[in-house]
């Protein structure tokens, strides 16, 4: 799955694991769980609060913030932003790449649970991103909900991205599978997925949704890391093969 793609995916899956409330306590302790690091993972929550928001940080970053997490400070993030202005929030609702391509800026709204998995994708550490995420998936036991996505996105069957593969080379292949109009580069945040908390696996019927997910994903960076989380781990295990290897890739 991706957790654009498959990290947000993972939030959604603690998210259910909190009965589908966005709710900061819960969401919070969850999430970090599986941390090392001691980050706040700093979110709004009020009665009209939907899943979408509840994954990003709306606060403002400052230098205590930079100390506890100072790879998010530096480039590609550069969320303390030498010029002083981060992409408002608002923009990235309506497009999240920036027009030159992948816009790792909008990590820095992100919640602390997905900075060390942005890090390790940004360095080119793709094996270390997939181990992050297949501890997660193994602790919160949701590992049919990323195995199924694998096969629904046809990651399993990608041999295009290995662990060599660039952004430069991710971005062209996104070029290739989403297009403009319509595409990667010009998809927002308020295309977000609304799915039901009580989703446990992905299906054929589910297209639409996880093609949203994988356009998050050519935006914020992370396709060609997602591809390799599913090459390293369910796509090799023969149990979740034959349970999910049905599912039709999508177009």
């Amino acid at each position: 799955m991706s957790r654009a793609l498959l990290p947000w995916l993972s939030v959604f899956l603690s998210w259910r694991l909190c009965n589908g409330v966005s709710d900061v306590d819960c969401l919070g302790t969850t999430l970090l769980q599986h941390h090392h690091e001691v980050v706040p993972f700093n979110m709004q929550a009020s009665a009209t609060s939907t899943f979408r928001r509840s994954l990003f940080r709306q606060e403002a970053w400052g230098e205590a913030s930079c100390s506890e997490v100072p790879w998010m400070c530096a480039e590609p993030f550069d969320c303390l932003n030498s010029t002083g202005k981060l992409e408002p929030w608002e923009e990235m609702l309506h497009q999240l790449a920036k027009p030159s391509g992948v816009n790792y800026q909008a990590w820095c709204y992100a919640g602390s649970v997905f900075y060390q998995q942005a890090r390790q994708c940004a360095t080119q550490d793709l094996h270390g991103y997939a181990q992050t995420m297949l501890q997660f998936s193994q602790q919160f036991h949701t590992e049919e909900f990323d195995a199924s996505y694998c096969f629904l996105t046809g990651y399993c069957q990608n041999d295009r991205v290995t662990l060599n593969t660039t952004i430069l080379e991710a971005e062209d292949i996104c070029d290739e599978l989403f297009p403009e109009p319509q595409g990667w580069r010009s998809v927002g945040l308020e295309k977000f997925p609304d799915l039901p908390p009580t989703k446990h696996a992905w299906n054929n019927a589910d297209f639409d949704d996880a093609k949203q997910f994988m356009l998050f994903s050519c935006a914020m960076g992370n396709f060609h890391c997602d591809i390799n989380y599913c090459h390293e781990t369910y796509c090799q295990m023969e149990s979740y093969a034959a349970k999910f290897q049905n599912l039709a890739p999508l177009p």
